[in-house]
């Protein structure tokens, strides 16, 4: 009876090893050829080439923070903290923004502390904070009576900081978003088109920091039970008795 156990023991452990081998052996060999790639990435011009893909750009949180105003033909957007207008690079900004608005041939920005003032040439030109009277937290700007207001605890504020009436209040232009979905493709697409290299994207696959925990636990595992049930088979296998001639 106990060498029945043992012998169904024995057989176990072969098939356990058989099949961790083959998830493993597949394992070895995607590092095999990510190593294979980064030792030579000179002759493969992985330093050169950039990821463009979405969906890989979108694990490394690139575009995660994206807000976008106006239209198609003049848009001011902010990803990941960068301001753009019409696809310009303009200055990247420590808080998101609450809101923005077209003025007079003007872009005007809005964040919980701060109006900012851009030209069409996508220059800083003034900005407004709590040290210039300005009342925080700054919630969105808009446009009444052809001049500049904002809105703070629900209050309407010139940027003399006087509190406007609440029958006026109802005539505010609000700030448009531009919610376009192909739109905020086209501009993550653009302005992370040479963020990741593929170099770096290989690096990270072959190191196991873009894969989850819990497959790279397995891997682990894995080899650890192909080496001791390695053993185990080794020490357990008996020599084949030659035919004496």
């Amino acid at each position: 009876m106990a060498r029945l156990t043992t012998m169904k023991a024995k057989l176990l452990i072969r098939k356990l090893h058989k099949y961790v081998g083959l998830f493993a052996a597949l394992w070895v060999l995607f590092l095999a050829v990510t190593g294979f790639l980064l030792q030579n990435d000179k002759f493969f011009k992985l330093e050169s080439t950039y990821i463009s893909n979405s969906l890989i750009l979108k694990s490394y949180n690139l575009g995660e923070q994206y807000i976008a105003f106006g239209d198609q033909n003049n848009h001011l957007t902010q990803i990941d903290k960068q301001i753009s207008i019409n696809d310009q690079f303009v200055k990247k900004l420590d808080k998101e923004i609450t809101s923005a608005i077209y003025f007079q041939d003007n872009w005007i920005v809005s964040t919980t502390t701060q109006i900012i003032w851009f030209s069409p040439n996508a220059e800083e030109i003034q900005s407004l904070d709590e040290l210039d009277g300005l009342e925080i937290p700054v919630q969105k700007i808009g446009i009444l009576n052809n001049e500049i207001v904002y809105r703070s605890d629900n209050q309407l504020f010139d940027l003399n900081g006087s509190e406007i009436v609440a029958s006026n209040q109802n005539q505010m232009i609000e700030p448009k978003i531009y919610n376009d979905k192909e739109f905020k493709k086209s501009r993550l697409q653009k302005q992370n088109a040479q963020v990741i290299t593929l170099k770096k994207f290989i690096l990270d696959l072959h190191s196991g920091l873009l894969s989850s925990t819990l497959l790279n636990n397995l891997a682990a595992i894995s080899l650890i039970w192909l080496s001791m049930s390695g053993l185990v088979i080794f020490i357990n296998s008996k020599p084949r008795n030659k035919n004496k001639k």
